[in-house]
């Protein structure tokens, strides 16, 4: 008698049999797990060659890791659809006021009418306190168009500003100062100087105000960096030069762009880590 033709699926499960020695009680009915079965889309009966219920078992724990697999895909699709659908924030920081020490924000915010409250980044990546150098910000205003807008600062967190957003406006902007300090008084990453006459390091959290609604793993920002003429900058990602004195970074989420500082200096030198960084022989010895 001629063998039956498998099909792709009973081939696999004849080789998994085979792989881990599964035996083969032929002719004898078993009752496959019902519940693994039902995860499967499968009958809870299975008697066509008798090991079909040591054959789901086996087969449950193929499918589930392709299930996980399936299921983060569906996670980062929906992350980055959230991020898409946000409305970005505009941020544009001038680092050029070296001498003194000064960065200045001016920051674009997407907004609806009505109440609204902006927070300063309080909780650092890298810190295990609420250590967020508020204490040199200055110069706050709000704006919109060419209306001055009336804020307050929160009672009870220092962190939290309070502003109206009038009817009709769909931005506003946010300018302020963050002054580097001129002597370490602190271990924060805020508490010590990140500006001198010839370096600038900017830490986004130093320079952004969110919406207290915001979800910083889901807000994009669009920042773009002033730097003095004939710096050099470098960055763990790296920006477009539209123009001498100018870095455009690519969009990315708040959190991103927090744990993605900028350093810019008058003198700096690139040193290449290989000549080939292409090709894999290039890391051998």
């Amino acid at each position: 008698m001629a063998r039956p033709r498998l099909n792709w699926g009973e081939r696999m499960a004849s080789a998994l049999d085979r792989s881990v020695g599964v035996p083969n009680i032929g002719g004898q009915e078993k009752r496959a797990d019902p519940v693994i079965a039902d995860m499967l889309g499968a009958k809870a009966s299975a008697s066509h060659s008798g090991n079909l219920g040591m054959r789901t078992c086996i087969t449950a724990k193929v499918a589930q890791p392709l299930s996980c697999v399936a299921i983060g895909c569906c996670i980062f699709s929906v992350a980055l659809s959230a991020l898409a659908a946000t409305p970005a924030i505009d941020l544009d920081v001038d680092t050029r006021d070296v001498q003194r020490g000064i960065q200045h924000a001016h920051e674009t915010l997407p907004v609806a009418p009505g109440p609204l409250e902006l927070v300063y980044p309080k909780w650092i990546q890298g810190e295990h306190a609420p250590s967020g150098p508020i204490t040199q910000v200055t110069a706050l205003k709000f704006s919109a168009g060419e209306r001055a807008l009336a804020w307050t600062r929160d009672p009870l967190d220092a962190f939290r500003f309070h502003v109206t957003v009038p009817e009709g406006v769909a931005s506003i902007v946010a300018d302020f100062d963050y002054l580097s300090p001129p002597t370490q008084f602190n271990d924060s990453y805020g508490g010590s100087p990140n500006v001198t006459p010839h370096l600038a390091i900017v830490l986004f959290n130093h320079v952004l105000l969110l919406p207290e609604s915001a979800d910083a793993s889901a807000q994009p920002v669009r920042a773009r960096v002033h730097i003095p003429d004939g710096w050099a900058y470098d960055s763990a990602v790296r920006g477009e030069h539209p123009q001498p004195g100018l870095v455009d970074l690519p969009e990315m989420s708040a959190q991103t762009l927090v744990d993605t500082p900028l350093f810019t200096g008058e003198f700096s030198r690139t040193i290449a880590l290989t000549t080939n960084a292409h090709s894999p022989d290039s890391f051998r010895s």
